[in-house]
């Protein structure tokens, strides 16, 4: 059984997606390019050190219940969690 030096007691985790549509027409214009893309990221958070665990970037529009279990492995890797917060 693996044993973790490091242990946190509270890790909260949050999704953020947005559009870079807002590209100013400057940018737009000079690159000839109109923006429709979509990113997500999402973090893990250790609350007692404040110090970031894991993140994920996706292209696409998905579920928080898709990514959850992708960044929590991934930080239950760097520390052992206690408790979860999903902001």
């Amino acid at each position: 059984m693996r044993e973790w030096k490091n242990v946190t007691s509270i890790v909260a985790i949050d999704s953020s997606g947005f559009t870079p549509d807002s590209a100013s027409t400057y940018y737009s214009a000079r690159t000839g390019k109109t923006r429709h893309d979509y990113l997500k990221t999402t973090i893990s958070v250790d609350t007692d050190h404040i110090s970031l665990l894991a993140f994920h970037v996706t292209k696409s529009r998905r579920h928080d219940s898709q990514i959850a279990p992708i960044v929590l492995r991934a930080s239950n890797r760097v520390k052992k969690i206690k408790v979860l917060c999903h902001g």
